[in-house]
């Protein structure tokens, strides 16, 4: 039986403290060729986002956290991530041999452990062996030209940017949270 590696992707809405919240996405995959880095400009594209995401073998889920202390937090990506996935699992139908999870942003390296140790021990990621995540910074300094945006990244990151900007700009908060995508709301205790 081949092994079933879950590549995730995970970005937020960059909106922490404004009335619709952060908006946290994850998107999903289990194709093969979905963790590879490619070069994709600087557009985001929540439509052709969504019909991405849409494809058998991808899937994705979000949730919205509020409140000023989210604002410049640089790591509420990986620190949300894990309850996505695991909500994920929860519906997957197969074993999860591995995770592999790519963040926009720099991913701080005791935020990395935490993450990898929480994804391990996941209630629904009993079958889970290996965990890895890694962080794409999108704005770049180049030589002569100053600050440039652009993703260089797997797929996934993009489409998580996309529909989390897509959703702060389109959806009114009673629609994120009848969404049917949503994830109960995360609070921090």
């Amino acid at each position: 039986m081949k092994e079933i590696v879950l590549y995730v992707g995970g970005d937020d809405s960059n909106h922490a403290g404004k009335i619709r919240g952060e908006i946290l996405v994850a998107t999903f995959s289990v194709l093969e060729g979905d963790d590879e880095i490619v070069r994709l400009g600087n557009k985001r594209d929540y439509e052709g986002a969504l019909r991405y995401m849409s494809e058998r073998g991808r899937d994705w889920r979000f949730t919205v956290r509020a409140g000023d202390q989210y604002r410049h937090g640089s790591q509420n990506v990986p620190f949300v991530l894990p309850t996505l996935i695991n909500h994920y699992l929860h519906g997957f139908r197969g074993d999860v041999s591995g995770v592999c999870a790519y963040v926009d942003g720099e991913l701080k390296s005791c935020e990395r452990g935490k993450f990898i140790e929480t994804v391990m021990g996941l209630p629904c990621a009993e079958s889970v062996s290996n965990v890895s995540v890694s962080g794409f910074v999108k704005k770049r300094f180049a030589r002569g030209t100053g600050f440039s945006k652009r993703y260089e990244c797997p797929k996934l990151v993009w489409a998580a940017d996309s529909i989390a900007n897509g959703l702060f700009r389109k959806c009114s908060i009673s629609d994120l949270f009848s969404h049917r995508k949503i994830i109960v709301p995360y609070i921090d205790r």
